[in-house]
């Protein structure tokens, strides 16, 4: 999928480069001089190519993998509350998602983050967004995938999830991760509760009620089976924010959440879901 478009606009400066120390070596006099501002356009590319390759990859948004793009169709419900042309759009921010993090891979068994892991955390950050014009979650454009639960300098107690700040990382559970994609209704799905606090701590304009918190966790049982131990243990910490995990189930369990809190799902609609500016 990737595409690094400011190599393509450094060729013909390159091969100019190539072309003048080639005649240069040849003994034509005076060349040697016109190297200089071709160097210099190299040097410029090559410092700016992210924002170049960001430009360009905003315009003209890379495809994604057929078989990503069904794996989203099925087993995203978020996904299934979309038009064809929202479900378009949805496709494009996760594929320039996945461009725009830096994903590493540690003790897992490739060194590469495969498309379809890329994609179990990119979706997430896309849902938490969807009605944001700038829909990339700054600050933590790292993440890193370990195969299990892990400890670290924060929590030194085996965890699934972790939002780090300081290093500008988000750090999770691969395996956590793809089951919670692949079967949303069974497992907690951890990168969408991060994702979900961190827009929260993002966007002070956003004001969830303290009604609709005490009605969440009066009902959150009868939403989707699940309570606030359950959700621990799943993560690997004992306190949990209890709006990100409503908007966890909010996306994830949307028609029993419309049943089960009918008062308040006009509100969260308005909030997360419906569009406020041009795309």
């Amino acid at each position: 999928m990737r595409i690094v478009f400011a190599y393509y606009v450094a060729i013909p400066f390159l091969l100019a480069t190539l072309s003048i120390l080639y005649l240069a070596w040849k003994g034509t006099e005076g060349v040697a001089v016109w190297i200089a501002p071709f160097l210099l356009a190299l040097s410029f590319i090559w410092v700016f190519s992210p924002q170049i390759n960001w430009w360009w990859y905003k315009s003209n948004p890379p495809q994604l993998e057929p078989e990503v793009a069904h794996a989203i169709r099925k087993f995203t419900p978020f996904a299934k509350r979309l038009s064809p042309e929202e479900l378009s759009l949805f496709y494009n921010r996760v594929a320039l998602t996945r461009l725009a993090t830096d994903w590493t891979a540690k003790d897992l068994p490739e060194d590469l983050i495969p498309p379809d892991m890329q994609t179990a955390v990119a979706v997430q950050s896309v849902i938490c967004t969807w009605n944001q014009k700038e829909f990339l979650i700054k600050d933590y454009e790292k993440v890193i995938l370990m195969p299990g639960p892990f400890l670290s300098p924060e929590h030194p107690v085996f965890h699934s999830a972790e939002s780090y700040l300081p290093e500008n990382c988000i750090l999770l559970n691969a395996a956590a991760v793809m089951s919670a994609f692949l079967h949303p209704e069974n497992y907690f799905n951890l990168p969408l509760y991060l994702y979900a606090k961190i827009n929260l701590d993002v966007r002070p304009e956003i004001n969830i009620p303290e009604d609709l918190e005490i009605a969440f966790l009066d009902r959150m049982d009868a939403i989707s089976g699940w309570n606030m131990d359950f959700l621990k243990t799943a993560l690997g910490q004992d306190s949990l924010y209890t709006k990100a995990v409503m908007l966890c189930q909010y996306f994830t369990f949307y028609e029993s959440f419309k049943q089960n809190m009918p008062e308040w799902i006009a509100f969260l609609d308005q909030m997360f879901f419906e569009k406020k500016e041009p795309n």
